[in-house]
């Protein structure tokens, strides 16, 4: 909550604040392929509930105080692609792993073996439902 007042704090008066961040769940792991997907696996996303959880409520109290006013929400979904599973596991193991249940490597088996028999052309995209808000200070 103290860096989330310090950042209102600087804000110049035709500032804007922008919250964007994964939302929790699940997000599919598919094989792309001809433009097909196919769902090999799903990451699990619910140990990032908690924060966001504690994030939406620290930016609702500086609504309800008057500091802030949301001016925009859009829910959406972010798609990210590498060429192999393995590509994938790596930069998710290292990136998302704070707030995903990541998979062990030895578990991805079944998914290099659907993009293996998708062809040389074949990618691996994970679906992330995302969310963006807007926000300025109050009484700009």
């Amino acid at each position: 909550m103290h860096a989330l007042r310090e950042m209102v704090r600087v804000l110049k008066p035709d500032g804007r604040l922008l919250d964007l961040r994964p939302i929790g769940g699940l997000a599919p792991v598919d094989i792309m392929s001809d433009g097909r997907a196919e769902t090999v696996f799903e990451i699990d996303g619910s140990p990032g509930d908690a924060d966001d959880r504690a994030s939406n409520a620290a930016l609702q109290k500086l609504v309800d105080e008057g500091l802030l006013v949301e001016t925009a929400r859009e829910v959406f979904r972010y798609r990210h692609y590498w060429d192999t599973v393995d590509e994938m596991h790596e930069e998710i193991a290292k990136t998302w792993s704070q707030r995903n249940v990541i998979p062990d490597s030895q578990d991805l088996n079944p998914a290099r073996r659907a993009h293996k028999a998708a062809g040389p052309t074949a990618t691996v995209r994970v679906s992330r439902k995302m969310r963006l808000c807007g926000y300025r200070l109050n009484g700009m």
